[in-house]
């Protein structure tokens, strides 16, 4: 169950680190850096007995540390599954090189 937002996980751009779900807003925003932080260290979870680390998977997905943060590059990005399996490739992860 969600009970707060991560807005600035570093408190460096907001004095406000979270919010509770039920004040939040949309116009709040949240911390993109983090929470992509925090949705590859699950993925890594599930992959890595298929040899995908967190620093393999920022790699496939086009993340990078620029100016100490996290910056997500929309124009690399690659989905994780696909619908045609590969001969290559497991088919759960054969989008993936």
């Amino acid at each position: 169950m969600i009970e707060y937002i991560i807005l600035d996980h570093t408190g460096k751009k907001k004095a406000e680190k979270a919010k509770p779900l039920a004040l939040y807003a949309l116009e709040d925003g949240y911390d993109v850096e983090k929470y992509t932080e925090i949705t590859l260290k699950a993925i890594e979870t599930l992959l890595q007995p298929f040899g995908y680390d967190l620093e393999r998977l920022k790699e496939v997905y086009g993340v990078e540390k620029s100016k100490r943060r996290l910056k997500l590059l929309v124009e690399n990005r690659r989905p994780l599954f696909t619908a045609t399996p590969s001969p290559n490739h497991h088919p759960l992860v054969s989008s993936l090189p």
